[in-house]
């Protein structure tokens, strides 16, 4: 008698229990990778802003203001007038990287940063943006207007 090719029920069975044991593994570590994916683009969105802004406030005798909210949102003014290209709303956030969260080396947000024609800010600040994972990403904002990521990501 010839036995028929192919899996059997239980063979079949083992195979699945094993795939859905390695999903059990792969699936948290997959969701603190887009948490951080997420951060660190927030993170690198708010470094491209402020160097705009930066700009705009060499260019000419423009009032540049850039505000860090509570809740890591950022609002850029100028001469008055929100720049919302260069602004990061809350609902922006929360739809760009739900639970990220901010905080200053020293003191507490709001903190707002003001340039001058030359590009400097009045006050330097360490900022740090942080995922859900616990990555963070630390940016180090010096008086002279300049903006340092500091080494890597930790």
């Amino acid at each position: 008698m010839r036995r028929a090719a192919g899996f059997g029920l239980i063979e079949l069975m083992i195979a699945i229990a094993m795939m859905g044991m390695l999903a059990s593994y792969a699936i948290p570590a997959l969701r603190n990778s887009v948490n951080t994916g997420r951060a660190r683009a927030v993170a690198q969105r708010f470094q491209q802003d402020f160097a705009w802004l930066r700009g705009q406030a060499t260019t000419g005798s423009h009032i540049i203001t850039l505000t860090v909210n509570s809740d890591c949102s950022w609002t850029a003014v100028e001469d008055n007038s929100a720049v919302n290209a260069h602004s990061f709303t809350t609902a922006q956030l929360a739809t760009a990287a739900p639970g990220i969260g901010c905080s200053l080396g020293t003191g507490s947000l709001p903190l707002s940063f003001t340039f001058d024609n030359q590009g400097f800010v009045g006050n330097a600040a360490a900022l740090t943006f942080s995922a859900s994972s616990g990555q963070t990403f630390p940016l180090q904002i010096l008086g002279s207007g300049t903006l340092v990521r500091i080494n890597g990501a930790s």
